[in-house]
C-alpha cells in the first residue's frame, strides 16, 4: 500500500494512522529508500510524497485459558521541539512559558529548546510566554500549527521559515514573488549574507541553522 502526504501530514502520524507505534518501521523500510534519498529528515514531509506501507506484523502472546487477561498498548505521542526567540532574534531563556495543546497543558521556565511529548495527532497548540512573570496575562502568544513546516528545498518551507523569524513574506503560497524576495533580501542583510534576493546554497545553509530544521 502507498500513501500520499496531504499538508500538514508527517511521518509519526501517517504510522500511527496505519498501526504502527514507531514511525521508523516505515521510514527504514527497504521501499521508502527513494523518500529517505528525498527528505533526509523525516519529521519534514512535501504533500505529493509517496510513504510505502508494509503489512504490520501480527504480535502473539500466550495466556491461559479461563482467565481475564489485560493487555495494554504504548500510547503514541512525538516529540514537540520549539525554539523561542524575541522580534530581535534573541533567546528568551529565563522567561516563564505555558503550552496548550488542546488535551494537555505544559509550563515551564525558557531554555534552548520546549521539548514535550505530545499525542501524534495534535494538529494545532498555543504557546504563551510571560517576561514578567508577575504578569497577569502573557506578554506573547503563538498559535502553532503542528506538522506544516514543508522542506527547505520548497519555496513553501523557505516562506515558512522566513514568517516563523519574523520576516513577512506573504502568505505561505509557494510562489516565489516579490514579497518573498523582499524577506529574502532582508534575512541575508541581517545574517551578513550577499543581498540578492536568491536561496542559495549559503542562504538556505543559514535559514535552517537560524530557523533550528
Amino acid at each position: 500500500m502507498r500513501h500520499t502526504v496531504a499538508q500538514g501530514e508527517h511521518l509519526p502520524g501517517i504510522a500511527s494512522r496505519y498501526g504502527f507505534l514507531n514511525w521508523r518501521a516505515l521510514y527504514e523500510h527497504p521501499d521508502n529508500r527513494a523518500l529517505r534519498a528525498m527528505r533526509p529528515n523525516p519529521f519534514l514531509l512535501y504533500p505529493g510524497d509517496v510513504v510505502y506501507i508494509p503489512d504490520r506484523k501480527e504480535r502473539r502472546a500466550r495466556r491461559p485459558t479461563g482467565r481475564s487477561h489485560r493487555f495494554t498498548s504504548s500510547q503514541k505521542t512525538m516529540l514537540l521541539r520549539l525554539a523561542v526567540k524575541d522580534a530581535d532574534g534573541q533567546s528568551m531563556d529565563g522567561s516563564f512559558y505555558e503550552l496548550e495543546t488542546g488535551r494537555e497543558v505544559f509550563s515551564g521556565i525558557l531554555k534552548t529548546f520546549i521539548e514535550h511529548a505530545v499525542p501524534v495527532d495534535t494538529e494545532m497548540a498555543t504557546l504563551r510566554v510571560w517576561k514578567d512573570a508577575h504578569a497577569e496575562v502573557p506578554g506573547l502568544v503563538w498559535r502553532l500549527r503542528v506538522g506544516h513546516l514543508d522542506p527547505i528545498d520548497t519555496v513553501s518551507g523557505i516562506q515558512g521559515r522566513l514568517r516563523n523569524l519574523g520576516f513577512g513574506c506573504g502568505p505561505i503560497d509557494g510562489i516565489a514573488g516579490p514579497l518573498t524576495e523582499a524577506a529574502v533580501r532582508a534575512f541575508q542583510r541581517n545574517h551578513g549574507l550577499s543581498v540578492d534576493g536568491v536561496v542559495g546554497p549559503l542562504t538556505r545553509a543559514r535559514l535552517v541553522e537560524v530557523h533550528g530544521c
